[in-house]
């Protein structure tokens, strides 16, 4: 697999393709989902709910937080809303242009 060339693109593109890339797998969102029924969740809880091993489940949250979407405080982790901003700011309006589109390719 090729080397992504990450000098060809602005912050902001690389910040979207971090969070995309950290809600982009089934395991971490199945984390983000019990962490926003739950509000906090220790790594072994994670381990019951995924049946991934401890190192994928570090892992996982590893991309999450570094993406800013969780974070941890004494081995405990939840939502960080501040993270969330990406989300809110710049896809919501990117999905809301998409489905105002008039330049389909079946026209």
């Amino acid at each position: 697999m090729g080397l992504t060339r990450t000098e060809l693109y602005d912050d902001r593109h690389l910040a979207q393709a971090n969070v995309l890339k950290a809600v982009g797998h089934p395991a971490r969102l199945a984390i983000l989902e019990h962490l926003l029924q739950h509000c906090t969740c220790i790594n072994s809880g994670f381990i019951q709910l995924t049946g991934l091993s401890q190192a994928s489940v570090s892992r996982h949250l590893a991309v999450l937080e570094e993406a800013g979407l969780v974070s941890s405080q004494k081995g405990a982790y939840c939502i960080d809303p501040g993270g969330w901003n990406i989300l809110s700011e710049q896809f919501v309006p990117l999905v809301a242009r998409a489905r105002q589109t008039t330049n389909s390719c079946n026209t």
